[in-house]
């Protein structure tokens, strides 16, 4: 009788670990995301002289391509921004969600 009642324990044990460990919620919360705007996705295209450029062509050209590279880093500047604060949303995120650990093996 002892036995059996051993055995029955054990499963009992065995069985409730498994449907603990299949009855926890999966993360089915998506995580946070931001999409990066268009403009800073654009490429950077930076103008170039013209065959047989005159002295004109080449000091409007200086000037186009001083502005395109100021817009070029400021798309940048932007795409940076975003990535850094999507990645500052998914950590608070990762840290706010209740955990789907069961009590006793929780990881804190």
């Amino acid at each position: 009788m002892g036995l059996l009642v051993v055995r029955t324990l054990a499963l009992m044990l065995v069985v409730g670990h498994l449907t603990g460990c299949v009855a926890h919620p999966s993360r089915t919360i998506a995580p946070p995301r931001l999409d990066v705007p268009a403009i800073a996705r654009e490429p950077c295209s930076l103008p170039r002289l013209p065959a047989g450029a005159t002295m004109a062509d080449l000091e409007r050209s200086y000037a186009a391509r001083g502005a395109e590279i100021a817009l070029c880093d400021a798309r940048r500047e932007l795409a940076v921004e975003t990535a850094l604060a999507q990645r500052e949303l998914l950590d608070r995120w990762m840290n706010e969600r209740p955990s789907t650990w069961p009590p006793w093996r929780r990881r804190e």
